[in-house]
């Protein structure tokens, strides 16, 4: 695992060509401040109907197609439970299910991202979660975890990273996307390295890859083992 100050270093998937500053489109950029979880849940809230059209339709996020493919070469069936942290409107889950993966429970923050969720048919259950808190999980109960565009620029940063570990039982898989943008910006690469380094976890995958297309916005995709 490389050092963040190292990782700043790398091209990443666009180099020179990278966004590092914000997002142009109006709305995404108001994710891309640290706020209160009250206001962002409100955001979300009001975001839900128009967010899949915002975001995959208008300005080519693609991270939930990265992090499905990622799921499906590492569960150790298409019949393994899936946990989507920060589901939002369902679009990891709808990419798995097109790969054939339908046991997925999704939770997020928002209740209006979850009803749009529950449209998709792509969830065994759906359920609230603040993600900055200790997980509502039985220690070790979690074999594969996963999330897609909940670490970066917004309330769940890197110093939550930490509560990844304590779910997922020993051999326990949890794939994440890591926005690029952030990853520059805040210090992500040294909490991964902290949790490796304590011998919590080692990082079986990563790979740079687009997150947000038409914004030149990439990404870190991971998959990390329990130690």
């Amino acid at each position: 695992m490389a050092s963040n100050k190292d990782t700043q270093e790398e091209s990443g998937f666009y180099g020179k060509e990278a966004n590092v500053d914000a997002p142009h489109h109006e709305k995404l950029q108001r994710f891309y401040t640290p706020r209160p979880v009250e206001v962002t849940r409100a955001d979300y809230d009001d975001w839900a109907q128009e967010y899949d059209k915002d975001t995959a339709q208008s300005s080519g996020y693609c991270a939930p197609q990265e992090v499905a493919k990622l799921i499906a070469q590492q569960a150790s069936s298409p019949d393994q439970k899936v946990v989507d942290l920060g589901c939002g409107t369902g679009q990891l889950g709808a990419e798995l299910a097109k790969l054939g993966h339908r046991n997925v429970e999704g939770w997020d923050l928002s209740p209006g991202m979850l009803k749009v969720a529950a449209a998709t048919g792509a969830y065994q259950g759906l359920h609230e979660i603040d993600l900055t808190k200790s997980l509502p999980f039985q220690p070790g109960s979690q074999e594969l975890m996963a999330s897609v565009g909940v670490y970066g620029p917004g309330v769940v940063g890197p110093e939550h990273l930490e509560l990844l570990v304590a779910p997922l039982c020993v051999g326990g898989l949890s794939v994440h996307s890591i926005n690029g943008l952030s990853w520059r910006k805040r210090p992500f690469g040294q909490a991964l390295q902290a949790l490796v380094d304590d011998g919590q976890v080692k990082v079986l995958h990563q790979h740079w890859a687009p997150y947000i297309r038409n914004e030149n916005i990439d990404g870190l995709y991971i998959v990390l083992q329990k130690c």
